[in-house]
């Protein structure tokens, strides 16, 4: 038999609670997993909230049925943020996590696969997808523009 951590996640539902999943696979704070979910074990997207950790159960934990982005959509910073707004204001984390992005942002692609030609071979090129990269780009972007603009006048 295996040995199994516990996780706790947030299911991309509108949903008021954190739930625990059991799981060998290698997963991080942020990432993508696949879990069944309700009485019909519906499979639907969660994002991990919680480090691996072990503890005694008396009950039945489902196991996480695949790990679908291991880097994510979210930082650790960023999720270390929303468990901070939830603490302060005294309002659970999928409550804020509903409120703050759309359902749809689950079905960004993490990783965009493009198959390209180069000297008559076909190669996978792979491009990662991360909201806080994605960000720090643009602002980048943004800042360089607006100092570009300053010299000039």
């Amino acid at each position: 038999m295996k040995d199994f951590s516990f996780l706790d996640v947030i299911i991309n539902l509108p949903l008021d609670s954190l739930y625990t999943y059991k799981t060998n696979l290698k997963t991080k704070i942020g990432s993508i997993v696949k879990v069944p979910f309700g009485n019909n074990n519906e499979i639907t997207d969660a994002v991990v909230i919680s480090a691996p950790y072990t503890a005694k159960r008396n009950y039945y934990i489902k196991k996480i049925v695949s790990v679908k982005s291991y880097e994510g959509l979210f930082s650790f910073s960023q999720i270390q943020l929303l468990l901070w707004a939830s603490e302060y204001y005294l309002v659970s984390l999928p409550k804020i996590l509903n409120s703050l992005f759309s359902k749809k942002i689950f079905n960004l692609k993490n990783l965009e696969e493009k198959n390209i030609k180069i000297n008559s071979q076909e190669v996978k090129k792979t491009n990662n997808i991360n909201l806080f990269i994605s960000y720090n780009k643009d602002l980048k972007k943004h800042i360089n523009d607006n100092v570009e603009i300053s010299k000039k006048t």
